[in-house]
């Protein structure tokens, strides 16, 4: 009677799941892991919860959160594709240095042992921590950082490779030239097995380092002070949330060790029961596929799918099931419909020409008439402060020089699109003012969709209200923010995206910033995701970032509980940069770029906008 090989069934199960989890992380997930939950209120079955993070698991943050309010359900999830990324890249390379060192000494015969393999683990462990902890490390962006990591842990432990692949390596002799030589082929099942054997391996790496306090790549909330002190990591990955394991023990937040602990197990036991089950193969059936696995082999293979159509007659019940589950697999993976096609399209020549009139205007208060004026042309367009598209403010503020109070004026300008339904309308934001950089392109932009998508409206009436507000930059402190909040469709139910630095020619890629989004809300992780797919179908690139300080207006949003994010032509590298320069060159704007990127937040906005269906409810 055979033996199940339940070390290689549950094995691959959980190598499954994890490859699962990788590919459909962004729709596991119902928070985005990079959304601080500062503050925030929690309704759950009718009671109002504060929420001092971290929150102990509950029936909206499963998982529990971290010190900075961090779903880590969401962090664990998308961090699965960081750890096992290093993990399976860092093993490739410790796989290539030993074969190619074994290739090249080849009368040497090692025997395998366990005393030696162990030992080399902790001097990885050991060597790794020195190296990864010096702060070049620290300051690499995420990508790098994979690259560096899975550099310094691939070159440590090929001489523990190198031993395994001594040992368990069959030797023939060259009859003809007398020489002894390592036959090649019969090594490919052993590097296989090796190959899940290290991956596991250099998970448990990670998992100590973590515990040292490794993380990867910069810590871009590193300017964020809880009661904790600094939370050292800011990207997903299973090892830096156990790098909080001191405080967490002290505090008894026991899940933000706890949680991250299991999924390093599942993942260790996953590649180790694997390799274990194809083990057993070799030394019960003298190859790593079993009769089992052949079955399935033949059931999957095309060749075998093209034989029984030739004989369909006899085979009717395999064709059929077979062709079931390609047409499945085919629908299943299929693209969705080409970003040319299903969205309105905007005018370029339109948004370029206001971009133009506004480079010549002179002062904050024309553009703000500019805006005025060419919202009230806009059909079927309504104003938002009552019957006026102009919102009048008036305040005192001291002047830092002389300490005395002085009246300062200022005018937020805002219209809307009425849609059936008014819950979660997506208000549309950019301030006005004198830098072309900062703000002409983006009010160039908010002008364009206002028109453009009110011309969509009048074809086919929005599901959901959007709004095109512009707020007055000069106001310093948020203080726009601070007036227009509580007017018509800009509330705590409304999610924002804030647009700014758009169509510079020295940037061919977009910054998103989605710690202000609140995880709360399972729709606001939907818009997230929608604006990835909407960059997806675009072929824009989206890069990850925190723009700290860079806006006031999205912190005065973040502070009064209204959720959304910044997308900006730059990040915070390049905004320092830009601090001192010249930003009124309408040459250094990329009129393509200008318009790619505002057919972009058109495609966003009409996926949120005109997704539900009357008859459905409110399903976005």
């Amino acid at each position: 009677m055979t033996k199940v090989n339940w070390s290689l069934i549950v094995g691959t199960i959980i190598i499954l799941l994890l490859l699962f989890t990788m590919i459909y992380e962004d729709s596991i997930i119902t928070a985005d892991p990079y959304s601080l939950d500062r503050d925030l209120e929690y309704i759950i079955n009718r009671d109002v919860l504060k929420a001092e993070h971290p929150v102990k698991p509950n029936p909206l943050d499963q998982l529990g959160t971290d010190p900075l309010g961090r779903n880590l359900f969401s962090l664990l999830i998308k961090g699965t594709k960081i750890t096992l990324g290093i993990a399976f890249i860092s093993t490739i390379i410790r796989l290539a240095i030993g074969v190619v060192i074994l290739l090249i000494i080849k009368d040497r015969k090692k025997t395998y042992n366990k005393i030696f393999y162990g030992f080399s683990m902790i001097l990885n462990i050991l060597v790794g921590y020195i190296i990864l902890s010096q702060p070049y490390f620290n300051r690499l962006e995420l990508n790098y950082s994979v690259v560096a990591f899975s550099i310094v842990l691939g070159i440590l432990g090929w001489e523990r490779v190198n031993s395994f692949l001594n040992s368990s390596s069959e030797i023939f002799t060259d009859k003809d030239n007398g020489k002894v030589k390592f036959s090649f082929k019969e090594k490919i099942p052993h590097i296989l097995i090796l190959f899940l054997k290290e991956i596991g391996i250099t998970l448990f790496i990670l998992c100590i380092l973590g515990f040292l306090g490794i993380t990867i790549g910069v810590n871009k909330y590193s300017t964020i002070e809880t009661r904790w002190g600094v939370i050292p990591n800011y990207n997903p990955e299973w090892g830096g949330i156990l790098a909080t394991t001191k405080e967490a023990i002290n505090l008894e937040a026991y899940w933000l060790v706890v949680w991250p602990i299991i999924f390093f197990v599942i993942g260790i036991l996953g590649f180790l029961l694997t390799a274990r089950g194809l083990s057993y193969n070799i030394k019960n059936y003298g190859s790593i596929v079993s009769k089992g696995m052949k079955k399935i082999g033949n059931f999957i293979s095309p060749k075998q799918y093209i034989e029984d159509i030739k004989r369909f007659s006899w085979n009717k019940s395999k064709v059929i099931v077979k062709s079931i589950i390609i047409v499945l697999i085919i629908l299943w993976i299929s693209p969705s419909i080409d970003a040319s096609n299903g969205y309105y399209q905007i005018n370029g020549e339109r948004a370029w020409k206001d971009l133009d009139n506004i480079s010549s205007i002179e002062t904050k208060e024309k553009t703000a008439e500019y805006i005025a004026k060419e919202l009230e042309k806009i059909d079927r367009l309504l104003p938002v402060f009552d019957d006026e598209y102009v919102q009048e403010i008036a305040y005192q503020q001291e002047n830092t020089e002389t300490g005395e109070k002085e009246l300062v004026e200022g005018k937020n300008i805002a219209a809307y699109i009425w849609g059936r339904n008014s819950n979660n309308p997506l208000v549309i934001v950019t301030n006005y003012g004198n830098e072309l950089y900062k703000n002409g392109t983006s009010v160039a932009a908010t002008l364009e969709l206002a028109r453009s998508l009110s011309e969509k409206n009048n074809q086919q009436m929005a599901s959901r209200t959007i709004v095109f507000l512009f707020l007055d930059g000069s106001l310093k402190e948020g203080v726009g923010v601070y007036n227009v909040l509580g007017s018509k469709n800009i509330d705590i139910n409304s999610f924002y995206i804030y647009l700014n630095y758009l169509g510079l020619e020295d940037s061919d890629q977009l910054y998103m910033d989605t710690s202000s989004v609140f995880s709360a809300y399972r729709r606001h992780y939907r818009n997230i995701k929608n604006i990835k797919e909407r960059a997806k179908e675009l072929k824009i690139p989206i890069k990850q970032e925190y723009f700290d300080n860079m806006f006031e207006d999205v912190n005065v949003f973040m502070e009064n509980k209204v959720s959304g994010l910044a997308i900006s032509g730059i990040g915070k590298d390049e905004y320092i940069e830009l601090m001192n320069q010249n930003q009124n060159d309408i040459n250094s704007i990329n009129n393509n770029r200008l318009e790619e990127q505002i057919q972009f937040i058109m495609n966003i906005a009409s996926k949120y906008a005109w997704s539900d269906k009357p008859w459905l409810g409110d399903s976005y």
